[in-house]
C-alpha cells in the first residue's frame, strides 16, 4: 500500500475557524517540519516513566496527528495510487486510517522536541531513545492522546443533531474532518418544508436515469435515497442497514450504486472487496477495514446466500468487537460504516435479511452494458458534490425542524435511523425503503424453511415447552405429518429419520429469531431429562424485531 506520511490537506485556511482547530488542522496536514520552538526532554537513566510522559505531552503540545484507536496508535494518510491490499481496491486520494509504526513514531517525537542527554558543560543532542518509542506504543489504555472515532470528508450531523462544518478534529465527536479543499455554503440548520422539497429533487435529478425495478417513485429508488443521506450523517445514527443491490441482467449497474453514495461522501469510488468465503474470513475483513476507517464498503458481486454472524454483528452495535491479527489484543472499534452487498439474484439469508434494505435494478435493455446514458455520473458528482451533500442533509434538517411529526408507520430495528433518514423521506411523500425487506425476506430459504416450522410447531404443541426429544416424538407422531414435512430443510436426514444433534443445534442457533410474529424461546433446563427446553412464542405482526 502506497500513502502519504501525513494527512491530506492543501487550500486557504478557512478564517472563521477557531485558533485552536486552525493549528490542529496545519499540524496534521503541513509537510512534516520540526515544531518551531519545541521542548527539550533530558534523557537520564532510569526515567523511563518520565520520558514516556513527557513525549506524550510534546505530541499533546505540538498538536501532532497521533490518535489513538482500537487500542493502538495511528495517523491519517492519503493513497497517492491506487492500491490493492487484503482483496480490498481502495482509489488513489483516498484517506485511511493507518497504524503507527515505531520509525514513524521515532520520527515525530524527534520533530516535536528535542531530546538531550546532559554533556559536562551543556547538553547534547540526540535522538529519541527507542526504548521510549516502543513503550509509548505498547501502553494501550494508559495514553492521554484525542480518540479518533473515524474519517469524514463531507459535513455531517453529530449524534445530537448539530453541525460540523469546519475541517479537522472535532473533539466532541472524535471525527476527523478534510473536505479535500472543497468549499461548502453555509448549510442552514432549520430549513423549511419547501427546502427539503427542493432538496430530494437535487437527489432525485441524480438518479434519474437509474433503472430501479417499479420505477423512480418506487421503493428501490427511496432505498437508494436513504443510502446518500445515511452515508453523509452516517456517525449520527448508533446503527442503519445495509444496502443491498440486486438485478436479474449483469452490467445493471449495481456497483455503480456503491460508488455513486462514495463518490458524494468522499469524492472518490467506494472500497470494493469479495465477501468472504466463511465467517471467520468476514470477521478479519470487517475489522480490517473498521480500523482502516472506509467510510463505504461494497462486498462486490456475492454469489452464494450470504449468511454472516459477523456482519450480522456489524450492524446490530455501534462499535465492533474482535480480536485482532497475530495479537491477543481485542480491538473496539466504531462500526459506523455505509455496507454495501450486490451480487445478480442476491440473497440473504437468516438474520441478514432483516438488516438490510434493498434497490432491485432492472433494465429494460437486453445488453444493460452497452446503454448509452446522457452525462457522465462520475463527472456530475465531482462538480455538484457540495450541492449533493447539502441536498442530503436538507432532508433530515427540515424533518427535524418542523418537528419531527409522526408517522403512522411500525418501526424496523434500526430506530435513530428510521428518525434521521426514513420517517424524512416518508414525510415528503417517498415510498417506504423499509417495504424492501419483504423481498429479500421471500427470496430467503432459510426464513421461509423456519416459518414452515414454525407454524407446524405451534398448530401441534402450541406454546408448550419442549425437548428436542419431545420435539422429534411429535414429527415421527402420525397425526403430526405437517410438522415432519417441515423438517427436511432442518434436520431430515432422510424420509422417517430425524437427526436430533442437528435439529438441536438448528434451534440453538434459532433462538430470539422471528418470522411472521412467532419467535422460538429457550424455556430453561429440563430438572428431569437435563436437558434444554424451547417454545415458540407468538407475538403481534407489527412487533420489532
Amino acid at each position: 500500500m502506497s500513502a502519504g506520511n501525513t494527512a491530506p490537506g492543501g487550500g486557504a485556511p478557512d478564517r472563521g475557524r477557531s485558533e485552536k482547530s486552525q493549528t490542529r488542522r496545519d499540524s496534521a496536514t503541513a509537510p512534516l517540519l520540526p515544531v518551531p520552538d519545541s521542548r527539550i526532554i533530558l534523557v537520564t537513566a532510569g526515567a523511563i516513566p518520565r520520558l514516556i510522559a513527557e513525549a506524550e505531552s510534546a505530541l499533546l503540545t505540538a498538536q501532532s496527528a497521533v490518535y489513538q484507536r482500537g487500542g493502538e496508535l495511528v495517523r491519517i494518510a492519503r493513497l497517492d495510487s491506487d492500491t490493492t491490499m487484503s482483496g480490498v481496491r481502495r482509489p488513489a486520494g483516498g484517506l485511511i486510517i493507518t497504524p503507527v509504526t515505531p520509525d514513524w513514531l521515532l520520527y515525530e517525537l524527534s520533530r516535536v522536541a528535542r531530546w538531550a542527554v546532559p554533556d559536562d558543560e551543556d547538553e547534547r543532542i540526540i535522538d529519541p531513545p527507542m526504548s521510549v518509542v516502543r513503550s509509548l506504543l505498547a501502553l494501550s489504555g494508559l495514553w492521554r492522546l484525542p480518540v479518533l472515532r473515524g474519517l469524514i470528508t463531507a459535513p455531517t450531523l453529530r449524534a445530537d443533531g448539530s453541525l460540523i462544518e469546519r475541517d479537522g478534529y472535532d473533539a466532541q465527536s472524535g471525527l476527523y474532518a478534510d473536505f479535500g479543499g472543497i468549499e461548502y455554503p453555509p448549510i442552514n440548520p432549520t430549513p423549511s418544508l419547501e427546502e427539503a422539497r427542493a432538496a430530494l429533487l437535487v437527489l432525485d435529478d441524480l438518479l434519474s436515469e437509474c433503472a430501479f425495478s417499479g420505477g423512480p417513485q418506487s421503493p428501490s429508488a427511496s432505498v437508494m435515497r436513504a443510502a446518500i443521506i445515511t452515508a453523509i450523517i452516517r456517525h449520527a445514527l448508533d446503527l442503519a442497514p445495509i444496502l443491498a443491490v440486486t438485478a436479474e441482467k449483469a452490467g445493471s449497474g449495481k456497483t455503480t450504486l456503491a460508488h455513486i453514495i462514495s463518490l458524494i461522501l468522499t469524492g472518490h469510488p467506494a472500497a470494493v472487496v469479495p465477501l468472504g468465503t466463511d465467517n471467520a474470513e468476514i470477521a478479519r475483513q470487517l475489522l480490517g477495514l473498521l480500523m482502516t476507517g472506509d467510510q463505504v464498503v461494497c462486498f462486490d458481486n456475492a454469489v452464494k446466500p450470504v449468511d454472516s454472524p459477523a456482519l450480522c454483528a456489524a450492524t446490530t452495535s455501534s462499535m465492533y468487537r474482535d480480536r485482532m491479527i497475530r495479537t491477543s489484543q481485542v480491538a473496539r472499534v466504531s462500526a459506523a460504516v455505509t455496507w454495501v452487498i450486490t451480487g445478480n439474484h442476491l440473497s440473504l439469508v437468516g438474520d441478514m435479511s432483516t438488516r438490510a434494505v434493498q434497490s432491485t435494478l432492472d433494465p429494460p435493455d437486453e445488453r444493460p452494458q452497452e446503454r448509452a446514458y446522457r452525462r457522465r455520473i462520475e463527472a456530475h458528482i465531482t462538480a455538484h458534490r457540495a450541492q449533493l451533500v447539502q441536498a442530503a442533509l436538507t432532508i433530515p434538517l427540515a424533518y427535524l425542524a418542523a418537528g419531527a411529526p409522526a408517522l403512522p408507520v411500525r418501526p424496523s430495528r434500526f430506530h435513530e435511523w428510521d428518525h434521521l433518514v426514513r420517517h424524512p423521506l416518508l414525510w415528503l411523500g417517498c415510498a417506504d425503503p423499509i417495504e424492501t425487506q419483504r423481498a429479500l425476506e421471500e427470496a430467503d430459504t432459510e426464513r421461509q424453511a423456519l416459518r414452515v416450522l414454525l407454524a407446524a410447531w405451534v398448530a401441534v404443541l402450541g406454546d408448550r415447552a419442549v425437548t428436542v426429544a419431545d420435539l422429534r416424538r411429535a414429527a415421527l407422531a402420525k397425526a403430526s405429518e405437517a410438522l415432519m414435512d417441515a423438517l427436511p430443510e432442518v434436520a431430515l436426514v432422510r424420509p422417517g429419520q430425524i437427526n436430533a444433534r442437528r435439529l438441536g443445534n438448528y434451534l440453538v442457533e434459532r433462538v430470539g429469531q422471528a418470522v411472521d410474529g412467532m419467535q422460538i424461546k429457550d424455556a430453561g433446563e429440563d430438572k428431569h431429562a437435563k436437558t434444554r427446553r424451547y417454545r415458540v412464542v407468538v407475538e403481534p405482526l407489527g412487533a420489532s424485531g
